[in-house]
């Protein structure tokens, strides 16, 4: 004789729940069309529902030429523990290479600093955590990588209320931002991931306490609105994506 015994799990049933299991004795079980049913339960037990992990929330911060600190947040073991967790990265979506494990295993944000990577290029990248039943990822992030800097600037055509500013492009940036300030040589620097706009007339478009003049992939850009007998400090931010 067999008795099969079955249970319902919903779609969604979350790593590290349990089932419950009770067997009945054969002796108390009735039948009738197509139900069965059963009185006292005799023994039981119970079984883990065990699951990949689940990681969301990818961040990626200090980016610069050849490398950036990455990372995710692991939000549940699966039901059982972590072997290790880390990030990956590469050049299109989705990417399951270049993994580096970060060196813990605890079910909480975490990042490391990540190397090997090209100036002026965009990357896709993702954290990964891996259990007994396998690896699973967070959802995708993507950062451009910092260009080769802007450089020879100089100025020319100067009047006493205008001048040409002229740079050398950086290595490969799509563009370059430039930024003016009167009275203090430190101009506020533009924030990364924001999209400034300009005006070649002085004082039409703020960041901070200075002034961007100019945002485009040109090499030069002639200012107006410019004070006789006042010192400007100016400075060419090359920049990648948008």
């Amino acid at each position: 004789h067999y008795l099969f015994v079955t249970a319902d799990i919903a779609a969604g049933a979350t790593g590290g729940n349990t089932i419950s299991v009770n067997a009945v004795a054969t002796g108390a079980l009735t039948f009738t069309a197509g139900n069965k049913s059963g009185g006292p339960t005799t023994a039981g037990g119970t079984q883990t529902i065990l699951s990949v992990p689940v990681l969301t929330s990818p961040t990626a911060t200090a980016i610069g030429k050849t490398g950036a600190t990455l990372g995710a947040t692991v939000t549940s073991a699966g039901g059982t523990s972590l072997t290790s967790r880390g990030t990956v990265w590469g050049t299109s979506a989705n990417p399951t290479g270049n993994g580096e494990a970060e060196g813990a295993t605890a079910v909480s944000a975490f990042s490391h600093a990540r190397t090997g990577l090209s100036q002026g290029t965009k990357y896709y990248y993702r954290g990964y955590a891996v259990n007994s039943v396998g690896t699973a990822y967070s959802p995708d992030g993507s950062f451009y990588t910092e260009p080769g800097q802007a450089s020879g600037v100089t100025f020319g055509n100067v009047t006493a209320t205008g001048m040409r500013i002229s740079w050398t492009a950086g290595a490969d940036a799509d563009g370059a931002i430039v930024v003016v300030r009167v009275g203090n040589a430190t101009v506020d620097d533009p924030v990364d991931g924001t999209l400034h706009a300009a005006n070649a007339a002085y004082e039409s478009e703020a960041l901070g306490s200075s002034y961007v003049v100019y945002r485009g992939n040109g090499t030069s850009v002639d200012v107006t609105g410019l004070s006789a007998g006042t010192t400007y400090y100016v400075e060419v931010f090359a920049y990648k994506g948008t």
